[in-house]
């Protein structure tokens, strides 16, 4: 915005600067009294309607059906209250799992059993922080300009974090960071099989995944049981780290580095790496044919595949081991609450984005 000032005296240049922030100034509390408060509280009741449909205070129950036509290998329905799964049944059937028959699952019946989608605990909790917000602003009578600003840009972030958890689950919540307590099903779920739930695109779904543990040497190996790192995980990110060396190498090295860390044989710092490479076979030969482990032809034949395949889970006592992926089924629920959810966070995100926008222009 461009001011012009007329005086019928010189202004100086500190003059004018003074001016010219006081007019700024002047514009700003403007705004924000006459054009952006009036709009807060119509913000707030639209925030607080959100906040009911995922607060914990919220006993209706929605019942989802589980189907598609594209696929029969998972069927069912799902019951969802808030941000809680209360009910669940279904069928599975998977062509690796079970001999093929269906499999039936259920969530054990209780009020105190039930499975939080964190994605929906999540969009609570911002909100709630964005309502909270609000009633900050409304509590401070007399309100710095530039506080009231950042303020603003504070009620923005938890809006869109809001709408974000809606549309893409965290990694952590799901396979194969994530595993739900196999005891809250009946029968106890499997070990060979994942259920997960989370809002993708802001629809409920549901991910079946049946696996198969990897019992292949060194690629099952358990490192750091802390950690849930695997061999396998821990070759994959030095390759993603080290640049320098070749794939063929990193493997050997690290190879040779777990079967000294096994044996407790020492590291020989004066041998070079020539010498290291033309007699690995004959000092390793006594290892493989007690322990099992592969030759380094054999391992380097097969590295590809489980580098590419070989995934770190978790079983029913949360201890770490490698599984590959036998089947895998994505089933997406028709819910309208949630969808209606993410299109009213759409709508405040964007208002709330415009007052941002011409507050920053003002004080810019």
């Amino acid at each position: 915005m461009t001011t012009q000032i007329f005086s019928d005296t010189a202004l100086s240049t500190s003059d004018i600067e003074n001016l010219t922030n006081e007019n700024e100034s002047r514009e700003l509390k403007w705004l924000i009294s006459s054009i952006i408060k009036p709009q807060l509280p119509e913000i707030r009741e639209g925030l607080s309607s959100c906040l009911r449909q995922v607060s914990e205070d919220n006993e209706e129950i929605f019942k989802l059906p589980l189907s598609s036509h594209k696929s029969e290998m998972l069927k069912g329905t799902v019951s969802r209250q808030n941000f809680k799964i209360v009910g669940l049944h279904v069928s599975i059937k998977a062509k690796n799992f079970n001999g093929g028959k269906s499999y039936d699952l259920t969530l054990k019946p209780g009020v105190d059993n039930f499975i939080i989608i964190r994605q929906l605990l999540d969009c609570h909790d911002y909100i709630y922080n964005a309502v909270h917000t609000i009633d900050k602003i409304a509590d401070a009578d007399k309100l710095d300009s530039m506080v009231f600003v950042k303020y603003i840009e504070q009620l923005y972030r938890h809006i869109s974090s809001a709408k974000k958890a809606l549309y893409l689950p965290n990694p952590a919540y799901i396979f194969p960071e994530y595993r739900n307590c196999a005891s809250s099903f009946e029968p106890e779920m499997p070990e060979q099989i994942s259920l997960d739930f989370f809002v993708n695109n802001s629809e409920l779904t549901i991910d079946f995944q049946n696996l198969k543990r990897v019992a292949r040497k060194p690629w099952c190996t358990i490192i750091d049981k802390a950690g849930r790192i695997s061999f396998v995980d821990h070759v994959r990110d030095k390759i993603s780290k080290d640049r320098a060396r070749s794939i063929h190498q990193i493997i050997v090295d690290e190879y040779q580095k777990l079967l000294r860390w096994k044996k407790a044989i020492p590291a020989d710092n004066d041998v070079n790496e020539e010498e290291t490479t033309s007699t690995i076979g004959m000092a390793l030969k006594s290892i493989f044919v007690s322990s099992g482990d592969p030759s380094l032809s054999t391992l380097l034949k097969s590295a590809s595949k489980y580098l590419e395949q070989c995934i770190t889970y978790m079983d029913n006592t949360n201890k770490p081991y490698v599984v590959n992926i036998l089947d895998k089924c994505e089933m997406i629920t028709s819910d309208p609450i949630l969808l209606s959810l993410s299109i009213k966070l759409d709508s405040l995100e964007r208002a709330v984005h415009r007052i941002a926008e011409n507050l920053k222009n003002l004080t810019l």
